[in-house]
């Protein structure tokens, strides 16, 4: 059994469109194929548990068609479903994930492939505990999770009314570019300590601090160019003690990786990261936002199998 989870109002409901039309070229496949569509937010976290306690013993791949913030919330789904063989068809605005598994953007193609002979293969996930709650209610992240700068602007752009107007224009590019130019004008640098692997580092004026996966976030920036999805550790990224206006050639050059050059941005790894804070600091886990004044970010101690190149 083949299950979709489908974000209907995704890219103007391409993904719905492209799986009917998929299905519909496919007869062989009609019986062997369940859809189902997300009605709110959130909807696809309690959609995916039903469905893994009903049919994992069935399900050959739970393909999620929508955006990062879809897959985010089918993956925290499936928290204590880990050998459920999951892929992403991406039909959103920004698609780190789907560069970061280096698949193809397109989202017809990259259904072809997944019924074509695309092999799962291991990845291995990160959790988070904001203000370091119960570890049973650990959430996960595909892609990156960050404090600071770049969580107040996805704020902002999850907020804004521009988001959808030029998603609709295609020009979802200058989306995270108008949130930039926004959030720059009343950012406040933070101070906090980072427990990394056990080790202190006190960071002050940091403009943003965040833990990858993979090099992609913000729809292309490569935020961590040597970053590679790895069992052992995430590839941190630390911009402090800039200028405003250094921060926006920082930025011009991160879409080509190139921002690793600025004396201000610092490079690390880690497996454990504690995050102390003695202000609420916001944050981003693929896109989705909060607010802590704490927070413990490890590798997930299991890979789960994703298709994948």
């Amino acid at each position: 059994m083949h299950i979709f989870i489908i974000n209907p109002t995704a890219g103007k409901g391409k993904g719905r469109k492209i799986v009917e039309e998929f299905l519909r070229d496919h007869p062989q496949l009609k019986g062997r194929c369940k859809t189902f569509h997300t009605k709110y937010e959130g909807h696809a976290t309690s959609l995916a548990e039903q469905i893994a306690v009903m049919h994992h013993e069935r399900m050959k791949q739970l393909i999620v068609v929508g955006g990062d913030g879809t897959f985010y919330e089918v993956l925290n789904g499936l928290k204590d479903h880990p050998n459920i063989h999951l892929a992403f068809v991406p039909v959103g605005s920004g698609n780190d994930l789907a560069r970061g598994l280096k698949t193809s953007l397109n989202p017809k193609r990259q259904l072809n492939a997944l019924f074509a002979g695309m092999k799962g293969k291991p990845y291995w996930f990160g959790t988070y505990r904001p203000d370091l709650l119960a570890k049973n209610r650990l959430k996960l992240f595909a892609s990156t999770i960050g404090f600071g700068f770049d969580a107040e602007i996805t704020e902002r752009v999850n907020a804004s009314r521009y988001k959808r107007f030029l998603n609709k224009l295609h020009l979802s590019f200058l989306i995270y570019i108008i949130g930039i130019l926004a959030t720059l004008i009343t950012f406040q640098p933070k101070t906090f300590e980072a427990k990394i692997d056990g080790k202190s580092h006190y960071f002050k004026n940091v403009w943003l601090i965040t833990l990858s996966n993979h090099p992609y976030f913000g729809g292309g920036m490569k935020i961590a160019p040597k970053a590679k999805n790895n069992q052992q550790h995430f590839s941190i990224t630390v911009v402090h003690n800039i200028s405003k206006i250094k921060l926006l050639f920082l930025f011009l050059s991160i879409f080509v990786g190139k921002h690793t050059r600025f004396k201000e941005v610092e490079e690390l790894t880690g497996s454990r990261i504690e995050i102390n804070s003695s202000k609420e600091l916001s944050y981003q886990a693929d896109g989705v936002t909060g607010r802590c004044y704490r927070c413990l970010i490890e590798k997930e101690d299991r890979s789960r199998l994703i298709k994948r190149k």
